[in-house]
């Protein structure tokens, strides 16, 4: 399980792993999901530069990651595994079992994206490692990855109605990129009693 730890977070103003919602960093909410789907030694998290002190490996590449496409690339090259469950540092309100219903497809499922009201969510995917060595980087984006993916028929989707039966799509994929998302993702878990 591959944790896209980011770099400097220019948007929020200082370093969102170690921004605190609901009492504890970003960076251990999430990696505490990751531990209830595979033993510790199969997390890591991706970083544009060093982070001390973690209980799991931490992937640089020896200068700042151009993206996340590029840092997942990196992850494959360097730990190669049959299949990666791809995730951000900055989804607090991801359902540990939304999470545990992508690993559980592994057996069934080449890349598995969730999809809803026309948006994709690449960071919060089930890659098979061989993808990396059929379709290339080369400088695209992410978007740009999973479109070319989706016209050769290799992307199984998760659309809406399924996801839905796991809570409110926006909820779950709500990410903070600035102050006041932090603050909406705390308003929300508050009114909504979120089990994350």
């Amino acid at each position: 399980v591959p944790l896209l730890c980011g770099g400097k977070s220019k948007r929020f103003g200082s370093d969102k792993n170690w921004v605190v919602f609901q009492g504890k960093p970003l960076l251990f909410w999430m990696l505490e999901k990751a531990y209830t789907l595979v033993p510790k030694e199969r997390i890591f998290c991706l970083a544009s530069e060093p982070i001390a002190n973690l209980p799991v490996p931490v992937i640089t590449d020896g200068v700042p990651f151009p993206g996340p496409l590029h840092a997942f690339f990196s992850c494959v090259r360097i730990l190669p595994f049959s299949h990666y469950l791809l995730l951000p540092v900055d989804t607090p309100l991801l359902p540990v079992s939304f999470l545990s219903f992508l690993w559980e497809r592994i057996p069934s499922s080449f890349a598995l994206v969730p999809r809803w009201k026309g948006k994709i969510e690449p960071l919060i995917a089930l890659y098979p490692g061989e993808l990396t060595k059929v379709y290339p980087t080369e400088k695209k984006s992410f978007q740009e990855w999973i479109t070319l993916l989706a016209r050769h028929n290799k992307v199984q989707w998760i659309e809406e109605k399924e996801i839905a039966s796991f809570g409110e799509p926006e909820q779950i994929f709500w990410n903070i990129n600035r102050a006041q998302d932090l603050k909406q993702a705390e308003k929300m878990w508050k009114e909504h009693r979120l089990k994350i």
